[in-house]
């Protein structure tokens, strides 16, 4: 059952599923353009969809991950999401678009945020699982 205290499953799947289409697309654009170059006018080649879609990515993971948090007390999610964050902000900024560290660093970004909630996801199944949990 799904109280305050316990937070929804749904929402580290829906935050697995968006940070690594995330991850995929900021890949593989780039790769898509050159193939099919009439993609590069669509919404999805834009930067702006690729920062509108990081920091949709940041408010799901940030919910899903405090709510987590308040049940298993494991800081590595969160470390694992500031990690993924920071490489997919310093990547935009500080990388040469279309370059393959470019294309690697913004996937690893991605899949970081992933693997966040998958370990949130991990540690919160467990605690559902524990009678003695804290209600915080």
């Amino acid at each position: 059952m799904e109280n305050a205290h316990n937070p929804p499953r749904w929402l580290d799947v829906i935050g697995i599923v968006f940070s690594s289409a995330c991850a995929i697309q900021c890949a593989a654009m780039p790769i898509l353009l050159g193939i099919l170059p009439i993609l590069s006018d669509t919404l999805i080649a834009k930067e702006s969809f690729e920062w509108l879609m990081i920091v949709f990515v940041a408010v799901i993971a940030t919910t899903s991950l405090t709510l987590g948090y308040r049940m298993h007390r494991n800081p590595l999610p969160f470390c694992l999401l500031i990690l993924g964050i920071l490489t997919l902000i310093g990547t935009r900024l500080f990388v040469e678009e279309e370059t393959v560290l470019f294309l690697i660093l913004l996937a690893l970004g991605g899949f970081t945020i992933a693997y966040a909630h998958w370990r949130n996801h991990l540690y919160t199944c467990r605690c559902r699982e524990c009678a003695d949990f804290p209600n915080v």
